[in-house]
């Protein structure tokens, strides 16, 4: 497993900027918001959580609602921690409000990673993944965010969510797995084929994922597509057209449709949020 980290900032926003953030976002990442003013909203079906200023509130990584009050005064840190598998190390199913107080290590990790991005980045856009960074400022970033994520593990015990490594999975699902992450992007992906490679019936491969990660071959592509759709979108010079056709769109009323079914926001109001 190699974690990567996508953002980190502390920002402040005006009340109409703050509202412009208010999105439905399927997310697939672990994110975690300290309020230092105004407040934050998260629905991710399990009813609405609400932090205010001296509050971290920290979202699961699935579909939800986000909204902001502003004036908004937010310390932000954003990072992918998978598996090989494709499971997250925080397996997190619904929104947790934290006193910034009863864990002020993770305030002070978190300002570490903030610190580590606004002396190496020029903030174009503030999704890593629409830089470019050396060698050397991605280990920097590496070295700061094994920091955070230490701290973060440890307020995750402390909240019952474990983050033990899991059991060693099926040769043939890491296989499948490894033949997924290496397909072309705008090219269709044959589950029938798929299966034929790792020498299982197309029924025997999706009962195989479901007993590994509890999710279909075809969503596990269409998660790596919808997350390479929100790098490109976030980059300063993103064309909608162009990114829809590095995804194998001819059609880009085709693409948008596709986007906003998946993340659950179109890829204009998208791009504009994301920079």
């Amino acid at each position: 497993m190699t974690p990567r980290l996508l953002w980190a900032s502390e920002r402040k926003l005006s009340v109409e900027s703050a509202q412009s953030m208010s999105i439905t976002l399927d997310s697939d990442e672990n994110s975690a918001w300290l309020i230092l003013g105004g407040s934050a909203m998260v629905d991710d079906g399990n009813g609405p959580v609400t932090a205010g200023p001296g509050e971290w509130l920290i979202p699961p990584p699935k579909l939800r609602q986000q909204s902001f009050q502003g004036p908004l005064h937010f310390i932000s840190v954003t990072f992918s921690a998978k598996w090989d598998s494709g499971q997250h190390l925080f397996p997190m199913n619904k929104t947790m409000l934290l006193e910034a107080g009863d864990c002020p290590r993770l305030e002070i990790e978190a300002r570490r990673v903030v610190d580590a991005v606004a002396s190496r980045v020029t903030m174009k856009s503030w999704y890593l993944g629409a830089h470019e960074v050396s060698f050397r400022d991605w280990l920097a970033f590496q070295e700061v965010l094994l920091g955070w994520m230490d701290c973060f593990a440890q307020v995750m015990e402390e909240q019952g969510v474990s983050t033990t490594i899991p059991d060693a999975a099926d040769a043939r699902f890491l296989e499948a797995q490894r033949i997924l992450n290496d397909h072309n992007l705008d090219e269709k992906i044959s589950v029938d084929d798929l299966a034929a490679a790792v020498g299982l019936s197309r029924r025997q491969l999706e009962r195989l994922y479901q007993m590994e990660i509890n999710c279909s071959p075809r969503v596990v592509f269409e998660k790596r597509r919808i997350q390479f759709a929100r790098w490109a979108l976030s980059r300063p010079d993103a064309r909608i057209k162009e990114v829809a056709a590095e995804l194998g769109f001819a059609d880009i009323s085709n693409f948008r449709r596709w986007f906003t079914r998946i993340q659950g926001v179109a890829p204009k109001a998208f791009a504009k949020w994301v920079r």
